[in-house]
């Protein structure tokens, strides 16, 4: 396993390599110190840095993925971080669930218009469709 991608400094926040500082850490609750992100880390979500915005890209589990083609398939969210997670996690999406990249806008998600078009509906009906059949048996992509 490499070394460390970012930390989480309290159960909701996490930094960046470039912006954790262990000597500025003042410690959480029972933790005695951050607990490390490395790549392989697998969580429910996107991570990002609480100082400065980066995108930590670890693994994210079947729910997460879900959640990943569903923000972007509603455009649901910041334009600058939806194309991040577009470009980091979109050439994932479809070995954890059944969506068109181009109904996502996977690679070309300019995040203008936040209605929903018929593409993304579709999409939104596959996906919808595939959770309530139950998440596959897969495990996370090496990033």
């Amino acid at each position: 396993m490499s070394g460390p991608i970012g930390f989480y400094v309290t159960s909701d926040d996490a930094q960046c390599v470039d912006c954790h500082d262990p000597g500025e850490w003042s410690g959480f609750e029972e933790w005695q110190e951050p607990s490390v992100i490395f790549e392989g880390t697998i969580a429910d979500s996107p991570t990002h840095c609480t100082d400065c915005g980066a995108l930590i890209p670890h693994g994210l589990t079947v729910d997460g993925y879900g959640y990943v083609a569903e923000r972007l398939a509603r455009r649901a969210g910041r334009p600058d971080i939806l194309d991040k997670w577009a470009r980091t996690y979109g050439p994932y999406l479809e070995d954890f669930v059944d969506v068109d990249h181009d109904a996502l806008g996977v690679g070309s998600y300019s995040g203008s218009d936040r209605t929903l078009d018929a593409a993304s509906t579709r999409a939104l009906d596959q996906l919808s469709r595939l959770r309530s059949a139950g998440p596959p048996d897969l495990g996370p992509p090496g990033l």
